[in-house]
């Protein structure tokens, strides 16, 4: 897996799997603050108790979380199936437990949370992945899914540039999660700017990951989606999905 764990417009510029030399020597650019900061207040009311973090690569949004006052963070696992994010990773968080997660597979944790952000998207067997992390997740716990929305703006880039395999509709999320054994609570589209911006802006880039183009997104769209998303618009470039494991 190389750069494509990211959406049309990498949230930070840099993020780079495939290039141990730029793993080991990451750092945050700061071009996508406004961006981080919107997946925080978004996510963080859901994140509580124990949390694995798959495919955690940088560990920028987990580092948020725990800063945050609305997360609920007790411990946290961080995963990723590149050896050297997860090199990086022991760099980074030398106090906090690291695995090794090549989904589907077996989950060597049991948690009160799991948070998959850019995950489902970009594996061949997703209903396999969802067993995997559905049977690491504790009863009374909860998955919680930042995705790609939209499927209308798929494209070449999705496909060719960043690898992603699709983007989810609603009732395809709560379909899958639901078939999984889980109890969806929330399951709605946000960033509707962001899905404009890419319909119109991202499609005809040639390189989205041009720190300008994550700068310009950063401070005019994010701003913008974040007071839009109050609306409840129908659609949205991304997806946020909250599944609670039934209780035993």
């Amino acid at each position: 897996m190389h750069c494509q764990s990211r959406e049309a417009v990498w949230p930070t510029s840099g993020d780079c799997d495939g290039e141990p030399e730029r793993i080991l020597g990451w750092k945050s650019t700061g071009d996508a603050r406004r961006y981080r900061g919107y997946q925080v207040a978004r996510l963080a009311r859901y994140v509580k108790g124990s949390v694995l973090d798959v495919g955690a690569k940088t560990g920028e949004l987990s580092r948020l979380l725990l800063a945050s006052r609305r997360a609920k963070i007790d411990e946290l696992v961080l995963s990723d199936r590149s050896t050297d994010w997860l090199l990086h990773l022991e760099r980074a968080f030398p106090d906090e437990k690291l695995i090794y997660l090549n989904l589907p597979a077996k989950v060597r944790a049991e948690v009160d949370t799991v948070l998959a952000v850019n995950v489902l998207g970009f594996i061949e067997d997703e209903e396999g992945a969802l067993r995997s992390l559905v049977e690491a997740i504790r009863p009374g716990g909860r998955l919680v899914i930042w995705e790609a929305g939209c499927p209308a703006l798929y494209s070449g880039f999705d496909r060719e540039k960043a690898g992603r395999l699709r983007r989810y509709t609603r009732k395809d999320l709560t379909g899958k999660l639901e078939a999984a054994g889980l109890e969806t609570e929330v399951c709605r589209p946000i960033n509707a700017l962001g899905a404009i911006f890419n319909w119109f802006v991202v499609r005809r880039m040639s390189d989205v990951g041009d720190p300008r183009a994550v700068r310009i997104y950063d401070r005019t769209v994010v701003p913008v989606s974040r007071l839009l998303d109050h609306l409840r618009l129908p659609f949205g470039q991304n997806i946020i999905a909250v599944a609670k494991m039934p209780e035993a």
